[in-house]
């Protein structure tokens, strides 16, 4: 590891002064569990990312500011819509 940073190395030197077992049982358990946000974040940074990629990418305004709940709803109203075209479609095939 080169280029440790000021952080890092005052971590350590709080490492190495710790004398209770509590207190490295909590910090061993903040580390882990900052070390899974950290992961969290960048998972989360990826998928937005992805979001606005490609085609989805002009509906991506539209969902900002919508609860889960809000968004669950549009699902349900997106999914009689796709099956509304559906039918349409195979309907128009059928009549062919």
């Amino acid at each position: 590891m080169s280029n440790l940073t000021n952080k890092y190395k005052e971590m350590m030197d709080v490492i190495s002064r710790l004398k209770d077992i509590n207190q490295t049982d909590a910090l061993d358990e903040i580390l882990r569990k900052k070390i899974e946000i950290n992961k969290t974040r960048e998972k989360m940074d990826k998928l937005e990312e992805e979001l606005c990629d490609g085609g989805g990418a002009m509906f991506y305004f539209f969902t900002l500011g919508l609860t889960n709940d809000e968004m669950n709803f549009c699902l349900e109203k997106l999914k009689s819509k796709k099956n509304r075209l559906s039918k349409e479609i195979s309907k128009e095939n059928n009549d062919e």
